[in-house]
């Protein structure tokens, strides 16, 4: 849906098939336009001009600023293959990162490592396949999110409960950690690192930071243990973790109240802070400030660069 300044409707457009396609990520393109990015399970119908390779694969449909469809490409292996975020780069092509599910099969050239893996796909201009990467452990890894830095490469990063082997290098901690990973321009891996405490921890969302380092923002269900050095404020909290460079971790902190905090995105603001946000179902107490006015709701959280 299309919008003005002022929140007024100017357009929207529908794309699909005749089964469920989902939409995750959008990005505004330098011709004007846009690549919508997600799943589906349609065949070739619909909006869809390809095949399905299996049960869900990548869907990415281009759509010029008025939101006319101008091409749309599938990318997939036997299993479910979906797209979690898209990234553009320097190159005038994109890069698709999402998990897989699937072996060597279709448009996938790695085995699995696991149950599902990370996987990105980098496609030029015009939605053609140049190389896809698989990442994963032995267990399952779940992808959220990617930025491209500055020297070329891209960071990925979700959760796992893998321990050490495959393309992870460390321990689990417990349950789901952090895991973000560190690839070159070619789709190489440099580093890999994980993050978390004996209970759950989900990676959702990062951003770049001024001094060359990242945010890795999720929630948390730890307690003081492993990389969380603060205790829990209820049954998941916020959790953010500064890293620098090098995916060394400087510092972390824990944002919540009583109950329930999911967290889902983070943004840098014009004046070096930060701002965290998703939904709570907590009460007054805790960092919360102000009591729920229902099951849950929107709850966000301005944050300035600790060191």
């Amino acid at each position: 849906v299309k919008i003005d300044g002022s929140g007024n409707k100017l357009w929207d457009k529908r794309f699909g098939g005749a089964s469920y396609d989902i939409l995750h990520s959008i990005i505004a393109t330098s011709d004007g336009g846009f690549l919508l990015g997600g799943y589906s399970n349609s065949g070739a119908e619909g909006d869809r001009s390809q095949a399905s390779q299996g049960n869900e694969d990548f869907w990415v449909v281009k759509i010029d600023g008025s939101g006319n469809k101008l091409w749309d490409k599938r990318f997939g292996g036997a299993v479910n293959d979906g797209i979690y975020s898209i990234t553009a780069t320097s190159d005038g092509g994109f890069l698709l990162g999402g998990l897989s599910s699937s072996g060597v099969e279709g448009d996938k050239s790695q085995a699995s490592q696991g149950s599902s893996d990370y996987w990105v796909v980098k496609i030029d201009g015009s939605g053609n396949k140049l190389w896809d990467k698989r990442f994963g452990g032995a267990g399952n890894e779940y992808f959220e999110s990617m930025i491209a830095t500055t020297n070329g490469g891209f960071l990925l990063g979700g959760y796992t409960n893998s321990g050490a082997g495959g393309d992870k290098s460390q321990a689990s901690q417990g349950g789901f950690d952090y895991w973000v990973v560190k690839i070159d321009g070619s789709g190489n891996k440099l580093w890999d690192k994980g993050f978390g405490g004996a209970s759950d921890d989900v990676l959702r969302s990062m951003v770049a930071t001024t001094d060359g380092g990242f945010l890795l923002g999720g929630f948390s269900a730890s307690g003081a243990e492993g990389d969380k050095s603060e205790a829990s404020q209820g049954r998941e909290d916020y959790w953010v973790v500064k890293i620098n460079g090098n995916g060394n971790k400087l510092w972390d902190k824990r944002f919540g109240g009583t109950d329930l905090e999911d967290f889902h995105s983070i943004t840098a603001t014009t004046d070096g802070g930060f701002l965290l946000g998703g939904d709570s179902s907590s009460s007054t107490g805790g960092d919360k400030s102000q009591g729920s006015r229902g099951s849950s709701d929107y709850w966000v959280i301005k944050v300035k660069e600790c060191t």
